[in-house]
């Protein structure tokens, strides 16, 4: 094997080491196997590189100066090291089997014992000469994580803080603390009393040793809660042990900061405030908000803080709130002369145009006047595809293909347009992080404007793989792939481009997906054959017999991802099942086969097959 083979069979071994560790116990022949296997693996490797060396980031493993990232594999892999606060692996030559076993029985600890423990490196010190050396990461690495793992992370160190007052620990908690608290959900917040507690104890240190962090993120964590207008009481009256510790004049501050700072303040915000601060306080932080705005200089000018206050004071929900909040409010509308500035938004007034051609089209029936709308629509739309309002586009869409659709206007300027808008979506798909929403103008063409040469330059000569690209791509040219799979065939031993290929198909579930996915099982390796296998188990469609095929075969990772879809067609679960079991074996020559079989069966937890 070469040093890319030998480099991914130590990747995979590695990553069925450690599953074995969180299943089995130190000792169990089975999970000792898999570390001696994974012993012989290293020994491979250190012949192309010695030591061996792998960096952690929280989506990808960089190994041999490259980022392996595109195989779930490797993802799967980096993220049980990231949220172990793992930054690097270091393995020497010397490493022994027993030395990988202890390793591995760490690693495979929940993260949050890990923590609790104080770290990988602590759990491992019984090595006086390690032979696997790790780096950890700071905490604040761990900001670009999403999960479980890493909420229960945040909630572990709001605890530790609370109880031991670590100082570099405190400052990143706070420093970091706006993009720590997006990684909970609000219902977290609200339905989590762990989380409640150990975030409020958190606060309470801070509010009683650090008053500045404190007021700081409770602001934080009150722009949070805002954001979410459809709180019921129950839940506001939840999220008011968070504020419970705030005085009359600290939630006037806050209320101020929310009026001057916060662009999206409105009559929900003040309702949620006057809840979390109670009934009780209206009136100390209403007169104490006015004390505030004596204080504040050049107030007459900010014009933008002067617009909410007047828009709030005219929403009709306004006689609802205290009339102190009320009176507090016009106070400080007193205070600020609209007189100087002359509001003239050059932005909203081209939006206005827009819309009001569009409005225009929707309506008109005279033929003379829609092809002069169309002109202005041709005009402008450099500056509408370049600012990319979805709303509009998708209503200015809707719009032609009725008219289309109506037969009425045979207009070029109609062709024009019409043609403009497929060369936008199919030049936009290849971009990366696109909404959601995009996904209505990718189903909804009904015609392309580039050959099958344009989106397999775009695929594989350029290598820009996203799903909405190869949808667009599958749903046009799906009745004649073969340049397509033949393309796929010169790049089968590319097995990063493999991935990622598989990735945006499982992404796309539509029949062509799985006819796609069965070439590249067909032309791949082992390894990829097992992420082409995991990849059909996020699509509806099913090959039964492709599916029947892989059992009758003796690997059993194929086999294992090949039942797990299989047990996912209700009406031949118990058949499967009882196929998968009951394998006559005369004299005992098939005892492996049904041995590995039951493994499979225990790893999926099939509980149907107790009988």
């Amino acid at each position: 094997m070469n040093k890319d083979e030998v480099l991914i069979d130590f990747l995979k071994g590695l990553r069925v080491a450690i599953n074995n560790a969180t299943v089995y116990f130190k000792e169990h022949p089975y999970y000792i196997n898999s570390v001696k296997a994974l012993k012989q693996k290293i020994d491979a490797l250190h012949h192309f590189m010695s030591p061996i060396q792998i960096n952690v980031t929280p989506q990808s493993l960089f190994v041999d100066g490259r980022y392996w990232e595109k195989s779930s594999w490797f993802v799967e892999l980096a993220q049980i090291f990231h949220y172990r606060k793992i930054k690097s692996i270091c393995i020497n030559k010397e490493v022994s089997v027993e030395e990988l076993i202890e390793f591995l029985t760490k690693v495979a600890l929940p993260a949050r014992e890990i923590l609790r423990q104080g770290g990988i490196n602590r759990l491992l010190n019984q090595y006086p000469h390690p032979h696997i050396l790790i780096d950890e990461l700071d905490y604040s690495q761990l900001l670009t994580s999403e999960g479980e793992e890493v909420k229960d992370i945040w909630v572990y160190l709001f605890k530790e803080v609370a109880e031991k007052g670590i100082d570099h620990q405190i400052k990143e908690l706070v420093d970091n603390f706006r993009e720590i608290i997006t990684k909970f959900k609000i219902k977290d917040l609200i339905e989590d009393e762990g989380v409640r507690k150990n975030l409020y104890n958190f606060l309470s240190y801070l509010n009683e040793k650090k008053k500045e962090d404190f007021i700081r993120c409770i602001q934080i964590l009150f722009r949070y809660i805002g954001r979410h207008k459809d709180l019921t009481d129950k839940e506001i009256n939840k999220m008011g042990l968070f504020f419970k510790d705030l005085n009359e004049k600290e939630f006037a501050n806050l209320l101020w900061q929310e009026i001057l700072d916060n662009e999206d303040f409105d009559i929900l915000t003040l309702n949620l405030f006057i809840k979390l601060a109670g009934e009780e306080k209206n009136k100390e932080i209403s007169s104490s908000l006015t004390q505030e705005l004596s204080q504040k200089q050049g107030l007459s000018k900010n014009y933008e803080t002067g617009k909410r206050i007047r828009d709030l004071l005219s929403e009709p929900r306004i006689k609802f709130i205290s009339e102190t909040y009320q009176h507090a409010l016009r106070l400080i509308l007193k205070h600020i002369s609209f007189e100087e500035k002359i509001f003239f938004d050059r932005d909203l007034i081209k939006a206005n145009y827009r819309l009001i051609l569009l409005n225009l089209l929707n309506l008109e029936k005279d033929k003379q006047r829609i092809d002069l709308i169309l002109e202005r629509l041709l005009n402008e739309w450099t500056e509408i595809s370049k600012e990319r309002d979805l709303r509009y586009l998708k209503n200015l869409w809707g719009v032609l293909k009725k008219i289309k659709n109506e037969g009425f206007v045979d207009s070029t300027r109609f062709k024009d347009l019409d043609k403009r808008f497929c060369e936008f979506i199919e030049n936009t798909v290849w971009e990366e992080n696109l909404t959601p929403e995009f996904i209505y103008f990718v189903d909804s063409l009904d015609k392309i404007s580039f050959d099958m040469d344009f989106y397999l330059d775009k695929i594989f000569v350029k290598k820009i793989l996203t799903p909405y690209g190869l949808r667009l791509f599958l749903r046009f040219f799906s009745q004649d792939l073969t340049r397509f799979y033949q393309h796929l065939a010169q790049r089968r031993y590319e097995i990063e481009f493999l991935g990622r290929i598989i990735e945006t198909l499982k992404m796309n579930d539509l029949p062509v997906s799985l006819e796609v996915l069965k070439y590249i099982f067909s032309i791949s390796d082992k390894l990829i054959k097992v992420e082409v296998l995991k990849a059909m188990q996020e699509l509806t469609q099913i090959d039964k017999e492709f599916l029947l095929s892989i059992l009758d075969t003796k690997d059993i990772f194929l086999k294992k991802e090949a039942l797990a879809i299989l047990i996912k067609i209700d009406q031949i679960k118990d058949e499967i099942i009882k196929r998968f079991i009951n394998i006559a074996s005369p004299l005992g020559i098939r005892n492996k086969i049904i041995l590995q079989n039951l493994e499979i069966i225990e790893e999926l937890r099939l509980i149907e097959a107790i009988d």
